[in-house]
């Protein structure tokens, strides 16, 4: 599930390209990218770009253009501010260093998990969920080169930049419907346990995770078709080198096309995975709660039930880890979702104070999607087994880590 209002907001996702492309009639010829994704280079309006060497001179170059800026624009709303801010802080700052967490968790993640003593059909759908949030992380975070002058120049990367939305997009769609597996998986293995060993075999959890990563990958492979590199009208770099950018295509700007589009991947990757994760995950918990009382009544049996305990209370403890991980899903999934159905059913006017508002929120509301990627190995730390293997990988063996 992504969102992403606009490619003036953030480059996370690709879906927001798509819902910027709905503001406007093939008609329309707009040449900046506040009207249009077709110049993506001019990324702050009324300012010259970035000196090339970005760091170093950063900060310094935002303070000399707060004057140069109020001469471009003699009243910045607080809206607008809010856009701009929203999206220096996110790409610039908080977006690099969770991409460096959430790389590194997910690879180890998929290292401790494949070992044979953790073989389990959870943990097949549990690797599959971090290799696609790796691939999510690294492809978004490419994405948000763009922002950086020194690529404008670089032809190849923007060859590839329609190939990155795609694999960003469709990894974050098979990260959604992984999730609704794993949930579905547990919900079989809690509230039905005699279906067992028909559903939950890791065999079974192998197949269908290749089944998601292809439907997936199949479902949004159109992606890479709305985009074309192109050079960029009236701009070169400083050594009048030639600047690139990416236009769309006559297939990315039918009507037809985008407003099917859109609605597909609304209802498929937005509305149908958060509709059943919400009702198994009310069954599990309600599963979860009934489970305690059966626990004490296993107590007061013979000592014959000891094993028999300790398998449920493992289970069930896996049970509230993986609701854990669909509660922080959800949480940071839904920001993003009630904005794009709601771009789905309200376009604000262009250069509008809800524009702006809702493009800061994209920032915003795209870095929660990047954090729910990165942050899942944490919660699998509350089990006994992933956390003591995790101490053993980085030579923690004092008892109170691990």
């Amino acid at each position: 599930m992504v969102f992403n209002v606009t490619p003036d907001s953030t480059d996370m996702n690709s879906s927001l390209y798509f819902l910027n492309s709905s503001y406007l009639s093939p008609e329309e010829e707009p040449d900046t990218v506040q009207d249009y994704p077709a110049n993506i280079y001019d990324l702050f309006k009324c300012s010259p770009p970035f000196n090339g060497h970005f760091w170093p001179r950063l900060l310094e170059e935002l303070e000399e253009r707060q004057g140069e800026n109020a001469d471009c624009e003699n009243d910045i709303s607080w809206e607008v501010s809010f856009r701009d801010s929203s999206r220096f802080w996110v790409q610039y700052v908080f977006f690099p260093i969770v991409v460096i967490i959430g790389v590194m968790g997910n690879a180890v993640t998929i290292y401790i998990l494949t070992r044979k003593p953790m073989r389990s059909s959870t943990n097949v759908y549990l690797t599959a969920l971090a290799v696609s949030d790796l691939l999510y992380l690294l492809f978004s975070f490419s994405m948000s080169w763009r922002h950086f002058p020194i690529v404008n120049t670089i032809w190849f990367y923007w060859w590839y930049s329609p190939i990155g939305l795609w694999i960003t997009d469709a990894s974050s769609s098979t990260s959604v419907w992984l999730t609704v597996s794993f949930t579905v998986e547990r919900y079989i293995v809690v509230c039905h346990p005699m279906r067992r060993e028909m559903y939950c075999t890791e065999q079974r959890a192998l197949w269908v995770s290749i089944v998601v990563y292809m439907t997936c990958f199949a479902l949004t492979a159109s992606m890479p078709f709305e985009w074309n590199v192109a050079i960029a009208a009236n701009q070169t770099g400083p050594l009048n080198e030639t600047i690139y950018t990416l236009e769309i295509t006559d297939f990315g700007n039918s009507v037809t096309y985008r407003v099917f589009y859109h609605w597909f991947t609304t209802i498929v990757f937005v509305v149908m995975p958060l509709v059943v994760l919400g009702i198994r995950n009310f069954f599990l918990i309600r599963a979860v709660r009934k489970s305690r009382l059966a626990r004490m009544h296993m107590m007061n049996e013979a000592i014959s039930s000891v094993l028999r305990l300790q398998a449920h209370r493992w289970e069930i403890r896996i049970t509230i880890i993986l609701i854990a991980v669909v509660i922080q899903f959800l949480i940071c999934q839904l920001p993003a979702a009630v904005v794009l159905i709601y771009t789905s059913i309200h376009i604000p006017d262009r250069s509008s104070a809800e524009e702006s508002i809702l493009f800061g929120l994209g920032n915003i509301f795209n870095l929660l999607v990047a954090i729910n990627a990165a942050s899942n190995f944490v919660l699998y730390n509350f089990c006994n087994k992933y956390r003591k293997r995790f101490c053993a990988l980085f030579g923690v063996r004092r008892r109170k880590f691990c």
